[in-house]
């Protein structure tokens, strides 16, 4: 919490020093592009959060209609909720659905439980297709390159890695396609 609140108080004095020490590190051609790929990776970030933003609108939808089906009361709320945790990395509609799932079947529920469980795959599959497509729609790269760099940076660097790495990929790919 710290640290967010030193980095969205920052007036630009962290990116200035960054660049007076790593500037002189980088070759002079590279030193030329730096501009443009800031530029490129700013972009690309707003890209980014829109693809994951069309991701968590598609959850939303899909979990609104599963559980106005199933005649869930506050269907469109907990759909809300659902697409909120959707967007958080690691979490997923499982954290939720599977759980509450559990319960209306140990409470005789089996209609909402396998309901319930039916709509978390449901959403599962969508979003384990849809997400390299959009999110490598999104940055300029190809769905099975998104999912790649997807894949290497969690097991390389965890969530944040997950998150960090199609966009690493794409700024590379920028780099190397001038």
């Amino acid at each position: 919490l710290l640290a967010c609140y030193y980095l969205t108080a920052d007036d630009g004095r962290l990116a200035a020093s960054l660049r007076s020490t790593l500037t002189p590190l980088l070759s002079p051609s590279l030193q030329d592009r730096l501009p443009v790929l800031g530029r490129r990776l700013k972009r690309l970030g707003k890209q980014y959060i829109r693809a994951c933003l069309a991701l968590g609108f598609l959850t939303f939808l899909l979990s609104f209609i599963g559980l106005a089906i199933l005649r869930v009361p506050y269907a469109f709320i907990l759909a809300l909720l659902l697409a909120a945790v959707d967007l958080l990395p690691l979490l997923g509609t499982g954290i939720i659905l599977i759980p509450w799932a559990v319960i209306a079947l140990l409470m005789g529920q089996i209609k909402l439980g396998i309901g319930l469980l039916a709509l978390y795959g449901i959403a599962s599959v969508v979003r384990q297709v849809l997400e390299p497509k959009l999110i490598g729609e999104g940055l300029g790269l190809h769905p099975l390159l998104s999912l790649l760099a997807m894949y290497a940076g969690l097991k390389l660097f965890g969530v944040g890695g997950m998150i960090l790495a199609p966009l690493a990929a794409a700024g590379v790919r920028s780099v190397f396609a001038d």
